[in-house]
C-alpha cells in the first residue's frame, strides 16, 4: 500500500471472517472448562495445592505459570500414585514477536516412590491469546487501511507433556520441586496447527485443610 506508514502486519482479509475464525477455539475451549468444572465440584472438593512455575515457551523465551489442585484422588499399590485436576493460567513473553496469555485446565497422572522421588504425566486444554508485537494493520473491503489495537489472535491451546520432582517431607508448607518437559500446539495459525516445546520449573505448596 503506497502512502501510508510502515506496516509490521497487514491483514488482507475480511475482519469479520478473521474474527468468526478465531471465535472457534475460544467457544470449544469454554465446553471443555464448564464440563470440567461440573465434573470436579461433583465431587465436592477444595483446594489440595497451589503451583507456581516458570514457563519457558521454547526453553528461552521467558513466562510465568501458576495452577491450584481442585480435585485430588490417592490410592498405593507399591507406590502411592495420585490423578489431578487443576485450573491454570500464564503468560510468556516472545520479544520482538508477541506476548501469549492462556487460561485452561490440565489433569496430571503423578507416582511418588519411597524416598521422595516423583515422575508425571500430564495433559491440558487452554485458551490462548497472543498479542502481537509492534503495530498492526488491516485493509478493509474499501480498502481503506486503519491500525488495529491490541491486536492478536485467539487460539485453541492443547498441551501434553512428562515431569520429575522431590517430594518434600520436611518442610510443612513445600509439598514439591518438580521440572517438566512438554509441548504445546496452537490453533488456527495461519489455518493450520503450529507446534512448540517448553519447559517448566517449579514449586508446589500444600494449602491449609
Amino acid at each position: 500500500v503506497i502512502g501510508c506508514r510502515r506496516m509490521n502486519h497487514i491483514t488482507l482479509s475480511s475482519p469479520l471472517r478473521i474474527r468468526e475464525l478465531q471465535m472457534k477455539p475460544l467457544l470449544v475451549l469454554l465446553l471443555v472448562c464448564v464440563s470440567t468444572t461440573v465434573f470436579c465440584q461433583s465431587k465436592a472438593t477444595l483446594f489440595k495445592n497451589y503451583q507456581v512455575s516458570y514457563f519457558g515457551k521454547s526453553g528461552f523465551h521467558p513466562g510465568i505459570k501458576t495452577s491450584a489442585s481442585i480435585y485430588e484422588l490417592s490410592w498405593s499399590r507399591k507406590q502411592d500414585k495420585q490423578f489431578n485436576v487443576s485450573p491454570m493460567v500464564g503468560l510468556y513473553y516472545h520479544k520482538g514477536n508477541h506476548t501469549g496469555i492462556f487460561a485452561g485446565t490440565e489433569a496430571s497422572y503423578r507416582v511418588i516412590y519411597e524416598k521422595g522421588f516423583t515422575w508425571e504425566l500430564y495433559g491440558g486444554v487452554a485458551y490462548l491469546r497472543t498479542l502481537l508485537a509492534g503495530q498492526t494493520y488491516e485493509v478493509d473491503s474499501q480498502g481503506e487501511v486503519s491500525q488495529v489495537p491490541l491486536a492478536g489472535s485467539n487460539q485453541f491451546m492443547p498441551s501434553i507433556g512428562i515431569g520429575f520432582g522431590k517430594q518434600n517431607r520436611q518442610w510443612k508448607k513445600l509439598e514439591r520441586i518438580y521440572g517438566r518437559v512438554g509441548g504445546y500446539f496452537q490453533y488456527p495459525y495461519n489455518t493450520k496447527w503450529l507446534s512448540n516445546l517448553n519447559v517448566e520449573a517449579g514449586v508446589s505448596f500444600k494449602t491449609k485443610k
